[in-house]
């Protein structure tokens, strides 16, 4: 089996970090990789992943990962190069890993039946594969067959992509739209783990990786990032290491503290109280979720049919040792 993989990122400093060329590496093992960027790179920079992969173009374009993705498509299709390839994986640089190897994933994924594209995690799945008008593979780490990546419907989405301004229509149009737009022609869609939640960004993120989920999200220790991450994400340096010992974790702290503020790290890594959710009889009617704010201060949200109606936020700021 053949594969090409798109590998998409970003970088605010020009930076070609260890945690990307460790994934690199695994990834080599499995596919052969285009390396496309939404930044410019020195020669110096660029060197680094010249033997693991064979295209770069890293230009900014501001079109986020799927822009980049649109890019690497194009080009592979254009010169002639996909036509080599059985399988396509996009990818990118939003999540550390892999912290184990890829290989016995792609195995197990090869076996499955009436399985056309697949993702490390499918959101929106449920047990009666009846899927919900949301349901789609997260964009991090998909993969798809030939016959889904010479089909018209992806062709026709990929050159359809453009800039968005908004993150959420970004993730409505081309995440969960190219899945969906799939689905509708009749191509059947698998995850690695499938949830009717958002496991991967929230408090379940430490225990999706003890199960052996390959990946942990960066936005999990961005303090700014609208779920304020997971609680127990402190976790991570033992999680890793009882799952992949061989994982060198020092490639995540040199990325957080280089990338998020230090300050703001040490609150995430480091705060009492985390996020929590209550749910009553079911996610989509009642949902109470507790989170910090900006601020520092707790906020409890409850919403009813997904609409919220009341929040509370709490008018001590909640120390932190």
């Amino acid at each position: 089996m053949k594969r090409l993989a798109i590998f998409a990122g970003y970088d605010k400093d020009s930076i070609i970090d260890d945690y990307v060329i460790y994934y690199l590496k695994e990834l080599r093992k499995v596919a052969d990789i285009v390396f496309v960027y939404d930044t410019e790179f020195s020669k110096k920079e660029l060197d680094k992943v010249k033997d693991l992969t064979i295209h770069q173009m890293c230009e900014k374009h501001g079109e986020y990962d799927f822009g980049s993705y649109k890019r690497g498509y194009l080009w592979a299709k254009e010169q002639g190069v996909l036509e080599k390839y059985d399988e396509l994986i996009l990818c990118n640089d939003s999540a550390f890993g892999p912290f184990r190897p890829f290989k016995p994933i792609f195995k197990e994924m090869e076996a499955k039946e009436n399985c056309d594209f697949w993702g490390m995690f499918l959101h929106g799945s449920f047990k009666s594969k009846s899927y919900s008008v949301n349901a789609h593979i997260q964009s991090y780490f998909m993969v798809f067959k030939e016959n889904v990546f010479n089909s018209n419907v992806f062709d026709l989405f990929m050159q359809k992509i453009k800039k968005l301004e908004n993150k959420d229509d970004l993730i409505a149009k081309y995440e969960v739209g190219l899945s969906q737009s799939l689905l509708k022609k009749g191509f059947k869609m698998h995850g690695v783990y499938e949830s009717d939640y958002n496991d991967t960004h929230s408090e379940d993120a430490i225990n999706l990786t003890k199960k052996g989920f390959p990946f942990l999200k960066r936005s999990l220790f961005d303090y700014t990032y609208y779920f304020i991450g997971c609680s127990c994400i402190c976790q991570y340096k033992k999680v890793i290491k009882n799952l992949n010992k061989r994982y060198p974790v020092s490639v995540i702290d040199k990325n957080i503290y280089r990338v998020f503020d230090g300050k703001d790290v040490e609150f995430v890594l480091n705060r009492k109280f985390g996020r929590f959710e209550f749910n009553l009889l079911h996610r989509r009617f009642i949902k109470i979720r507790g989170r910090y704010n900006k601020e520092q201060r707790y906020q409890v949200s409850i919403s009813l049919l997904g609409m919220r109606v009341i929040k509370i936020t709490l008018a001590k700021k909640l120390g932190i040792k």
